[in-house]
Parts: C-alpha cells; structure tokens; sequence
C-alpha cells in the first residue's frame, strides 16, 4: 500500500507517523471505525465571548485533543491539550493535563501570583501524567501538550509545554508562545533556514511534552496585556499547521460577525478541515 509520496512499499513511518524517507505523513488504512464518543467532537460556549471546540482530525480513530473554558469571579481560564499519538494514552494525558491545569487556575486568588499559579498548575498536570508509568505494575506511556491562559482584569497570563500555541488577534497575528520543537530550536540556533527546516524529517517533532517518565520539563510562563476588542486565541497544531502558510488567524476572524465566538471556532475548524487538517483540531477563543 502506498502511504505517502515513496513508492509502493517503500514507506517508512516513524513513531509519529511520518516517513523517514520523504518525511510527509503517512496515511493509514481507515479500518477502524469511529467510536461514538462525544469526544470525538464537544464544543463549549461559555458565553458568547468565551467558546471552545474540539475535533476529531480526518484520518484518527479518536480526539485525542482536548479543552476547556471557564469562567470564575470574572476570572477567564482556558487550556487546550494536544496528547502525543505516539503514546499509549495520549487521550488521558490530554484530559488529566486540561482537568488539572483547570482546577487548579480556578483556585486563583487575588493575594496569589497569577505565574506562581500557572507554574504550580502545569507541573502538577505533569506529576499526574507521569503517575499512569506505573498504574497496575505495568508501564503505560501517556503524553501531551498543554497551553493555559488566565486572564485576570486586562492581565493575561500564559503557559505551555509543548507545541500547542497562543495568539493574540487584534489587527494582525500575534504568536505569543514559542514552541518546544525541533524545527524552532533548530532555526533559532541558526543551524537551518526556515525553509530548510521545514523540509527535514524531524519537522514535526516536538522536544519536550507533559507525562514523560521521570523528566521534569520547563516550562514557559509569559504575562501580556489584552485590550478591549481583542481576540486571545488557544490551539492546537491541528490549527495552526493549516493556517500559517496559506492563510491568517486575521483574515478569517474577518469574515465573522464576532457576537457568538463559538460560531468562529466552529468555522476554524470546518476550514483547517476543508484545507486537509489530518490531526486533531482544538481551538479556544476569548474576546475582551
């Protein structure tokens, strides 16, 4: 079966899916059928400025994405978690990452440092990942990304691990995170072009995620400000893979009436589909 752009049995699929000889992803057969899981598509409207949706990509069994958005004294928390497919259970990684990380910004308090919460919040997601190592005396490896806004008044506080990214939208896009990623760190250190990097193999691998055994991870913690009509935008790479060559965030919040977010996110996701999104797709808006 031919599973990329290498002749008839000559694909070479690594762990994450992507051939070592031409470096494009591998499609495999579509012999599973979906399970009929509301995971496999959820969205959230937590209000008509505050929504998330999550869905299955084109060619997975299940979501293994996944998010929340919520509300608490004003306070906005958001977190979108992508699991690592090359795990065995990158699904639960991704859920305990969004359940811990969401619990624990709720508890958020005014006599509280915002990034102290974040910290604490992120690396109590990863001890919890790491736990399944050892669940019932086997090994069980469970990873994910993780991105986390808290957003306090106009202060918006940051962090991820991992390649999962923010933006902040207002009359352009703004990249506010920068990834754990063999194509950023090889660009940044200078060793590629970018678009050298983004003909390599290792294109899409990312340098370090949540649940990995026995690793604690670094993680990024930023702090910006967001002014009234501004979008803050949460997601997965089953986004942005699609729009940052061809297409802007900008462009498309454009051709959207912004009174019900999750209509916008909805319409992400329909087009990262139509452009031949295969990954999972989160998205999560907030409009201040």
């Amino acid at each position: 079966m031919r599973l990329c752009n290498c002749k008839e049995g000559e694909s070479s699929p690594d762990v994450d899916g992507y051939c070592e000889n031409c470096g494009l992803l591998c499609k495999p057969k579509l012999n599973k059928v979906l399970k009929d899981n509301s995971r496999n598509h959820f969205e959230i409207s937590a209000t008509p400025n505050l929504a998330l949706v999550s869905s299955i990509g084109l060619n997975h069994c299940e979501n293994q994405d996944y998010g929340n958005v919520l509300i608490k004294d004003e306070n906005i928390v958001m977190v979108v978690s992508d699991g690592v497919s090359a795990t065995e259970d990158a699904s639960y990684a991704s859920t305990t990452a969004v359940n811990t990380v969401c619990g624990l910004l709720l508890e958020y308090t005014p006599d509280t440092d915002p990034k102290e919460v974040m910290r604490n919040a992120i690396e109590t997601a990863n001890i919890e990942i790491q736990k399944k190592h050892s669940t019932e005396g086997f090994s069980i490896s469970a990873e994910c990304t993780v991105v986390a806004a808290l957003v306090v008044n106009n202060t918006v506080t940051i962090g991820w691990v991992g390649d999962s990214r923010a933006y902040m939208i207002c009359d352009k896009d703004i990249k506010l995170t920068i990834d754990d990623s063999w194509l950023e760190e090889t660009v940044s250190a200078g060793k590629m072009s970018y678009k050298e990097a983004l003909e390599n193999k290792f294109v899409h691998c990312i340098t370090q995620s949540l649940g990995t055994s026995n690793q604690d991870v670094d993680i990024h913690i930023i702090q910006t400000e967001i002014e009234k009509g501004q979008l803050l935008l949460l997601c997965s790479d089953g986004l942005w893979n699609c729009f940052e060559n061809d297409n802007s965030f900008i462009d498309h919040v454009n051709e959207y009436n912004l009174e019900d977010l999750l209509i916008l996110c909805n319409s992400f996701v329909d087009k990262a589909k139509l452009l031949g999104s295969n990954d999972d797709i989160t998205v999560a808006i907030y409009k201040y």
